[in-house]
């Protein structure tokens, strides 16, 4: 059985995220392999008018690439409606640990140029609103 935690981080919250995680890891488990939470990053989607699914698609194969390119464990979008239609898509980032997450927000502080690049590429042509972000924690010795 696990223990799934679902956060909701406002942007304005982003800088609480180390001491989060280090909180977690604290209790979680001396043991700093396995057992510590395994860690999903989970965004709604919403298309902006006027895009296709096709253009959707390629979007998110490109932060796929990113992200799988950054280490992450895997990452699976999800489609909950037609993208033509006014659907929605959720994308999730599969991290091992929240220790690898932890390391994964370490990096992009250490060196964000790669991160801000994309995102002035992808600024320029949107593709999706955001409609939710969370980060759940899943834990099995619970």
């Amino acid at each position: 059985m696990a223990l799934v935690l679902r956060l909701q981080i406002l942007p304005q919250d982003l800088y609480l995220l180390p001491t989060l995680f280090e909180l977690i890891l604290r209790s979680n488990s001396t043991d700093t392999g396995e057992k510590m939470a395994r860690t999903v990053e989970i965004a709604i989607l919403n298309p902006v008018e006027g895009k296709t699914r096709a253009q959707q698609i390629v979007r998110l194969k490109d932060w796929k690439k990113y992200f799988v390119a950054e280490g992450v464990e895997k990452v699976v979008a999800k489609e909950a409606g037609p993208g033509n239609l006014g659907g929605q898509w959720i994308f999730e980032i599969h991290h091992k640990s929240a220790a690898a997450y932890g390391t994964s927000i370490d990096n992009y502080f250490k060196n964000p140029k790669s991160y801000d690049e994309l995102m002035v590429k992808w600024q320029k042509a949107p593709t999706f609103n955001f409609a939710s972000y969370g980060i759940v924690f899943e834990v099995d010795e619970i």
